[in-house]
């Protein structure tokens, strides 16, 4: 049975469910509500050690791409690229897509692709306070994704059809679009209560017709997630069939609190089934992540190396010191000394090789090397590395070659390198040059050490 700490948070409220997860089914360990600013309050009493962030923020884009069945390799590049030219005001965001089907454009075939996309900034905000209270979160996921997933579960015996989810959590109403068990469409509309009112019958029916005009997506049904037996009074004014479902995983969950906590409920059953999918941590938060859990590793190398090349060194000095009085006293008695004095230079020798070992534990080029190790991708790999030492920092090259195809991909891809590159602790990219045609690249950066700021 494992358990783990799921936050949940919209800009203003605080939702933290402690659960666990055994054989399918989710218990409720602690759960409690508080404004954003008793976070840390709360985190200091905090002992748990697995935490993951149910994030749901009023402000997100959402866009429908089309994209080659060939290139599915790197959509995960593509759809960031297509977010930042469709918008250029998210100079830092963090996004998820999702295939929802096939379309045909020109007599070629291409994969429709929602994508969902959230400004960075904010949810840094949230994680620093983590950070500040020295917690690491593993994974972070967008509410409704979540939640969408726990509605696809509750219809599993024909969870491929077109269905409207009407979710009720603090504050809103979720109205998620789902076309073969992916998440298409989603909207939020100001509503209280678990209930449906007369107005959000106007804007669910809305929002089917959006789905039918703009989207050519035909509902069967609205699935109101809730133990709700009783149809509300203004339910048979939809313009599609409506029932009322509950995921089967929260069965042993009591009907306050399942109702209440369903957001994070949903993002421990996430990170339970698919911990990966859907991830939006943002690439800076995961980077920093990464250096530390290399550092800690790193230092634990370190001392290990450390001593063992201290015991080596301390044996070796006693061996060396008894030879030394060992000659002394041969002398004395004879006149030549030639195996015992070949025995000490040999150890003397090999004093020397632990010492060059250990300086080269310490290079800093070991840590650069490491640095640069993170930069690893299936869309381009480095074929050349040249390290030089100056006074204070180090001058780097890296070659390599960009392995996708069509120029904008080339670039696209170049792009991306000297970002994640200009992001790792301690490089500054000075110049860069792409042959697009040869689809080869060069860089020449910086670096000054993970721990220091490149000026």
């Amino acid at each position: 049975m494992s358990n783990v700490y799921s936050f949940y948070f919209d800009g203003v409220l605080v939702q933290a469910v402690q659960a666990c997860h055994s054989g399918g089914a989710l218990t409720i360990l602690d759960a409690h509500t508080f404004p954003e600013d008793e976070l840390g309050a709360f985190l200091e009493n905090c002992k748990g050690k697995n935490l993951i962030i149910c994030y749901n923020p009023s402000i997100f884009s959402q866009d429908m791409l089309s994209l080659p069945p060939a290139a599915a390799d790197h959509y995960a590049t593509l759809v960031r690229s297509e977010i930042r030219k469709t918008h250029p005001e998210l100079t830092s965001f963090t996004s998820f897509f999702s295939i929802i089907g096939q379309t045909t454009i020109e007599a070629r075939t291409y994969n429709k692709i929602a994508a969902f996309s959230y400004a960075a900034p904010p949810l840094a905000a949230f994680l620093d306070v983590f950070t500040r209270h020295g917690k690491m979160i593993s994974h972070a996921y967008a509410a409704p994704y979540s939640i969408f997933r726990m509605g696809v579960s509750a219809c599993r015996d024909d969870a491929g059809r077109t269905r409207l989810f009407i979710v009720p959590i603090p504050g809103e109403k979720l109205l998620l679009f789902g076309a073969n068990t992916e998440l298409a469409f989603m909207r939020k509309i100001i509503s209280t209560g678990a209930a449906l009112l007369s107005e959000d019958i106007k804007n669910i029916n809305m929002t089917l017709d959006y789905g039918l005009q703009s989207l050519r997506m035909t509902t069967v049904e609205s699935v109101l997630l809730t133990r709700q037996e009783t149809p509300d009074e203004f339910a048979t004014l939809l313009t599609v069939p409506m029932k009322y479902s509950f995921p089967p995983a929260l069965d042993g969950v009591p009907d306050h609190l399942a109702t209440a906590y369903i957001a994070p409920l949903a993002a421990v059953m996430h990170y339970f089934e698919a911990p990966r999918t859907g991830d939006i941590l943002p690439w800076e938060y995961v980077s920093e992540k990464q250096i530390r859990s290399m550092l800690s590793w790193g230092s634990r190398l370190m001392v290990a190396l450390a001593l063992i090349a201290t015991g080596c060194a301390i044996a070796e000095y006693i061996n060396i010191s008894d030879l030394k009085t060992g000659i002394v006293n041969i002398r004395s008695r004879l006149s030549a000394a030639s195996d015992e004095l070949a025995t000490y230079k040999k150890f003397d020798r090999e004093v020397k090789h632990l010492q060059q070992a250990i300086t080269l534990i310490h290079s800093g080029k070991a840590t650069a090397i490491a640095s640069l190790s993170r930069l690893d991708s299936q869309e381009f790999s480095i074929n050349g590395l040249s390290i030089q030492d100056q006074e204070g920092f180090m001058n780097v090259r890296i070659d390599g070659d960009i392995n996708v195809s069509g120029f904008s991909n080339v670039q696209a891809v170049f792009e991306m390198i000297i970002e994640r590159l200009s992001k790792l602790p301690g490089f500054t990219v000075l110049s860069s040059n792409l042959a697009i045609t040869q689809k080869t690249f060069s860089i020449q950066a910086r670096y000054v050490g993970a721990g220091q700021q490149a000026r």
